[in-house]
């Protein structure tokens, strides 16, 4: 396990993970889904397979990179949060690219949806983004955090961000 996991559908649940023994290094770019009743797990999906064009311009870690420690494993997407929506996606963060990434259809064909982020991420790699423009304000809402979660002071209700 990597990072996150979340609950799907049935009952399962949908794991980022790392492929041990994978023929190039590669890690932090699968999610698995384990049977909660069975125990069974299986890879509901490959991320190499939705960013092939991405994958392929990527490199392995060197000693001198920010991430040395990581040397020789091949860090090119790095999953950080998952969770599984009712119209059978999954919404992915990646802090490689800087980006939320929504996958459609995993249980069937698994597909992208949309990425959100810089839109010269598209421009610099090669992959189609389609970019939106903001219309309005993001507001942060406070009302389902208790106040004594956190050490620094929440903005009051109805704040701008």
């Amino acid at each position: 396990m990597h990072h996150d996991f979340n609950m799907a559908q049935d009952g399962h649940l949908v794991v980022l993970a790392t492929k041990n023994n994978t023929f190039d290094g590669r890690v932090m770019d699968f999610v698995l889904e384990v049977d909660m009743e069975t125990g069974d797990v299986s890879e509901l999906l490959d991320l190499r397979n939705i960013f092939p064009d991405y994958y392929d311009k990527t490199e392995k870690v060197s000693d001198t990179d920010p991430f040395f420690w990581q040397a020789g494993t091949r860090d090119w997407i790095h999953l950080n949060t998952i969770d599984y929506t009712r119209d059978d996606g999954l919404i992915l963060s990646s802090r490689e690219t800087s980006t939320i990434i929504k996958i459609g259809n995993v249980h069937s064909q698994p597909e992208l949806t949309y990425l959100i982020g810089d839109r010269d991420f598209g421009r610099k790699r090669p992959m189609r983004i389609t970019s939106m423009r903001r219309t309005g304000t993001l507001r942060a809402s406070t009302d389902s955090i208790p106040s004594q979660c956190c050490r620094t002071p929440l903005p009051r209700r109805g704040s701008i961000i």
